[in-house]
C-alpha cells in the first residue's frame, strides 16, 4: 500500500482535519428501590466484631422476602460470620469478625442456606 493513505493531508491543501466533537450525554441515573422504610428490620448491635457484610447480606435477604410477601425470616448474621470464615484458600474466604464480602456471604447463602436468628443467635 502506498504511505500516502496513512498520513494526514498536507496543509497546502487548505483545510485542516479536526477530532470529532463528542457529545457528553449525562449518565443515567441507577434506578433502585429503597425497601428499607417500607421493609424496616430490627437494628442489631454487633459490638466491637467487623461483620457488617454478615449484616447487610441477612438484612437485605430479610427485605427482598418480605417484600415478596414471605414473611421475615430473620436470617442471622452470625452463621454467615462463623461458616465463611477461612484463608485466602478456602471457597468464601471472609474473615469473621475482622471483616468480609457480600459476595461470598451471598454464595455461601445460595449453597448452603442459612439458619435464623433464633436458632443461631448473635454473639457479638
Amino acid at each position: 500500500m502506498d504511505k500516502k493513505y496513512f498520513q494526514s493531508p498536507p496543509s497546502s491543501l487548505g483545510f485542516k482535519i479536526e477530532a470529532p466533537k463528542i457529545e457528553k450525554k449525562k449518565p443515567k441515573l441507577f434506578y433502585y428501590v429503597d425497601l428499607s422504610n417500607k421493609y424496616p428490620t430490627p437494628v442489631q448491635n454487633q459490638g466491637y466484631c467487623g461483620n457488617c457484610y454478615a449484616h447487610s447480606t441477612t438484612d437485605t435477604t430479610n427485605m427482598i422476602y418480605m417484600a415478596a410477601n414471605k414473611g421475615y425470616p430473620n436470617l442471622s448474621p452470625q452463621h454467615l460470620t462463623d461458616c465463611t470464615k477461612g484463608t485466602a484458600n478456602d471457597t468464601y474466604n471472609n474473615g469473621g469478625c475482622i471483616g468480609g464480602y457480600l459476595y461470598t456471604s451471598y454464595k455461601y447463602m445460595y449453597y448452603n442456606g442459612v439458619y435464623s436468628n433464633d436458632t443461631y443467635p448473635l454473639n457479638g
